[in-house]
């Protein structure tokens, strides 16, 4: 199926690669190649190219410049073009790392209904750390207690509550005593001792 947006470039009659649309404009005018110079112009496409796919990659969602490395890896960019490229994001405030992090906690968050732990992971694979200072415990809290609560009214079984609150990130102490606070506003006796837990 071809592709409206691309151009294929030719030697001769032997078909070489593709261009975007964008690389073809940013070229100007088009030119003849020798084949003794294929490399060359090769290469002089490669930057506007793979600026172009992280554009396009960047206009479905964000991307941490781990993940937009890696994905420029995985099509063979070099690693000098992929630094031209994320250099060229990060300083027109396309690629921000501190943006991404910000915005990923608070979906995480809000949205996603994890903890610290399942969030900080996560990041860790995009590359970015998270610290206690940059996440909203404040929220953390009040979205524990909450999944408490809708948990409890399910009839869920304390230790099952525990179980799926740890696989969604939430600390071993934090859990406990979000099950405490909620049951003694909710006056659950069934849920009033904890001390059989350990973390």
């Amino acid at each position: 199926m071809k592709r409206k947006d691309r151009f294929s470039v030719f030697l001769e009659e032997e078909y070489l690669f593709s261009l975007s649309r964008y690389t073809y404009r940013k070229l100007g005018e088009p030119k003849t190649v020798q084949r003794e110079s294929v490399e060359a112009f090769r290469k002089e496409c490669e930057f506007p190219e793979q600026y172009n796919y992280c554009l396009e990659l960047l206009s479905r969602r964000g991307y941490s410049s781990k993940e937009l490395r890696d994905k420029l890896a995985q099509r063979n960019v070099s690693s000098q073009t992929a630094d031209e490229v994320l250099a060229r994001l990060q300083e027109e405030k396309l690629v921000s790392d501190e943006e991404f992090l910000r915005s990923f906690v608070r979906s995480r968050q809000l949205y996603h209904k994890q903890g610290f732990y399942k969030i900080r992971q996560d990041l860790a694979r995009k590359g970015i750390a998270l610290s206690e200072e940059e996440y909203d415990k404040e929220e953390e809290q009040k979205t524990l207690k909450e999944l408490v609560k809708k948990l409890i009214s399910q009839n869920v079984e304390r230790q099952k509550i525990i179980r799926r609150l740890l696989t969604k990130g939430f600390r071993y102490g934090d859990v406990v005593s979000a099950l405490q606070e909620v049951c003694q506003t909710t006056e659950e006796p069934e849920y009033e001792e904890f001390h059989d837990y350990e973390s």
